[in-house]
């Protein structure tokens, strides 16, 4: 850059160069790369597993989820699949736990009873369960 100044009223003129003041360069530097976090997990916790004694029956379009805490269980259903249940005990467990005549049985322990299962094994099942409850009582 050149700046051009006259010095008097004759033609003459004086040249001054400018200086060009740059600012200092200030590295930057690089921020280390971060490396993606890995997904987070979560596993469902012990408490929140299914157990052998949670059973789930539906009535119409609502499911009630049950969790059996004593035996006898007092409820009585046809030797067929599905289980519906017939008749519920005055007084008895499943009265307290609010299942009631007609509700249909669909899952013990989790696993879905309703799906390629004979009447035998699922009788099995709810069988296993009460007598695991007498036993711990």
């Amino acid at each position: 850059m050149l700046c051009c100044c006259a010095a008097d009223d004759t033609n003459a003129a004086e040249v001054i160069p400018a200086v060009d003041k740059a600012e200092p360069k200030i590295e930057e530097k690089a921020e280390p790369k971060k490396e993606p976090s890995p997904p987070v997990v979560e596993e469902k916790a012990a408490e929140e597993a299914a157990k052998p004694n949670d059973f789930v029956f539906k009535s119409g379009d609502a499911e009630k989820n049950i969790t059996f805490t004593k035996a006898p269980f007092g409820m009585s259903f046809k030797d067929k699949v599905p289980v519906v249940i017939t008749k519920v005990t005055p007084g008895g467990h499943a009265q307290e736990l609010g299942i009631e005549v007609n509700m249909e049985l669909i899952k013990i322990g989790g696993e879905d009873i309703t799906a390629a299962m004979s009447y035998s094994q699922v009788f099995e099942k709810i069988q296993g369960v009460s007598n695991a409850l007498k036993q711990a009582a």
